[in-house]
């Protein structure tokens, strides 16, 4: 049959074979680039929404600082910072709800851990209310933020293995160890700003504080593990700053009296510096963003 075809048609089929194959190729790569394309889409704001929610987490971690000075100075302190810091928090709230509102395609991956956390938030309102009138104990307070930033820290960790991608996983881990060990270092900072609200250490405040200072070195270890030589540098050269040092000398005086307490440090000198050394570890938060 085929040698019955005229010459110009058998050329035309001779091309015609490798011409389609080209295209069909063709649609193969564009399709597999698509594809690609859209995956570092979907990673871009994977990213962004890690950040969105670390900045969230930083301010209620200072809500929960405030709070825990509040209840354990019986109201007495804290209540203008407090009031302040909550606004913060709102307006955090607010910035995670938009866009998760603009990308919801895009984080559906990570939507477990976003439902999760947005059943903690509900509560917020309500439990805001209770420590105002002390009707929450110091312990429920801290629970419950806590377990609120955990929530939240769990979206960063749901982010942090959504990548196939070696590297894309090394730099979120990197990302997510560093987060928790300032997450620890701001429970510390409430932890104590109780004790030093009461003047009082007891056997549950030291064993607290003890597992905090471990879980502190615990997740700086994995980051240096995971992390970049630039980010380790980075926070290298921020971990020089004095207020570093200034940390470790009140939280060494409150330890060294342990459970006698009568520490003679306000409370209001302490929170301040660990916020300073919180807020310097934030900055390395943030170039960890662009570079792990």
């Amino acid at each position: 049959m085929f040698q019955n075809l005229k010459i110009r048609t058998k050329l035309l089929l001779m091309i015609a074979v490798p011409v389609l194959g080209m295209i069909v190729f063709s649609i193969y790569n564009a399709r597999k680039d698509y594809a690609v394309l859209e995956g570092l889409v979907q990673t871009q704001k994977l990213t962004a929404l890690a950040v969105q929610v670390g900045e969230l987490s930083h301010q209620i971690q200072k809500e929960r600082g405030y709070t825990s000075g509040y209840l354990n100075a019986k109201g007495t302190k804290f209540r203008e910072e407090l009031t302040g810091q909550r606004a913060k928090v709102d307006h955090e709230i607010e910035a995670v709800a938009a866009f998760l509102e603009k990308n919801e395609a895009s984080v559906v991956v990570v939507k477990p851990s976003l439902d999760a956390a947005a059943s903690a938030i509900a509560k917020l309102k309500e439990t805001r209310s209770g420590i105002d009138t002390l009707q929450v104990t110091g312990a429920q307070a801290y629970t419950f933020y806590t377990g609120l930033i955990n929530s939240y820290m769990d979206v960063v960790a749901a982010v942090a293995t959504t990548s196939g991608k070696r590297e894309v996983m090394r730099q979120a881990t990197a990302y997510y160890s560093f987060v928790k060990a300032k997450e620890e270092t701001g429970k510390e900072r409430a932890a104590l700003n109780a004790v030093l609200a009461a003047d009082v250490l007891d056997q549950e405040k030291l064993q607290r504080t003890m597992t905090i200072l471990a879980a502190q070195q615990d997740y700086l270890d994995l980051f240096r593990k995971f992390g970049s030589p630039q980010a380790l540098a980075a926070y290298e050269e921020k971990a020089k700053a004095p207020v570093f040092g200034k940390v470790e000398e009140i939280r060494g005086a409150v330890l060294s009296r342990g459970l006698s307490g009568h520490f003679g440090i306000p409370a209001e000198s302490w929170f301040p510096v660990i916020t300073e050394k919180i807020d310097t570890m934030k900055q390395v938060e943030d170039v960890l963003t662009t570079t792990s």
